[in-house]
Parts: structure tokens; sequence; C-alpha cells
């Protein structure tokens, strides 16, 4: 077999393989940027129920715990602030999106014991 009859044979045969790798390599790319965005969000709503939980815990009121959990959360982040029985409770909730697309939705939760504060034992510790 001759080399011109070889590379008659093998023509197309790069761009084929190009175009199938290619497509693999970008689904590759884009699930590694679904996962850091992912953990990205999922950190920051840990973090901001955290230190919300916290803060409420502490006393502090309640318009100032929700705007240090809204700037801590990822944008657009949903999230509910619940004090009862003794417990403070933050919830947060944040879509992730990856080129513009919503890919999924992450959660964090945290919840705190209620400081006792002078006033309610009457200044007695």
């Amino acid at each position: 077999m001759s080399r011109t009859d070889r590379h008659r044979r093998t023509r197309g045969a790069y761009t084929a393989e190009l175009a199938v790798a290619l497509p693999s390599l970008l689904v590759l790319v884009a699930c590694g940027l679904l996962v850091i965005a992912s953990a990205s969000a999922s950190l920051r709503c840990h973090d901001a129920t955290r230190s919300a939980a916290r803060a409420l815990a502490r006393g502090e009121p309640m318009t100032a715990v929700v705007a240090a959990a809204a700037t801590a959360a990822p944008r657009g982040a949903a999230i509910d602030v619940a004090r009862d029985d003794g417990m403070a409770e933050v919830r947060c909730a944040a879509s992730v999106r990856v080129a513009g697309l919503r890919a999924m939705r992450v959660t964090s939760r945290s919840v705190a014991a209620v400081e006792d504060d002078a006033t309610t034992t009457g200044g007695v510790p």
C-alpha cells in the first residue's frame, strides 16, 4: 500500500475524531463549572445561616440579622429567619446557575440556642 493510498483512506478521520471529542470535552468543562458553582453557593449559604443564627441568638434586631444574612448569601437567595422556644433558626436556599441556566438548588440550615439576657431573668444569673 502506497503512502497516497493510505492518506486517501484516512482523509477526514481527524475531523470525525474532533467532532466526537469536542462535545465530550465541553460536557466535562460544564460539569466542572457546575460542581465549582454549587460548592461555592453551598458554602456561602452555610456562612450566611451560621452567622445570622448566632446574631439572632445574641438578641440582635431581626432586620439586622436578615440584612447580614442577605449580604453573605449568594445573590437571589431566599432567607427565612425564625426565633421561638429558645432557639434561633435560619434557612437559606439559592439556585445555582451555570451559563445562565438554572442547574440546581442548594440549601443550608443553622440553629443556635438563644442566650439568656438580664431582662428575662430579672438580673439574676
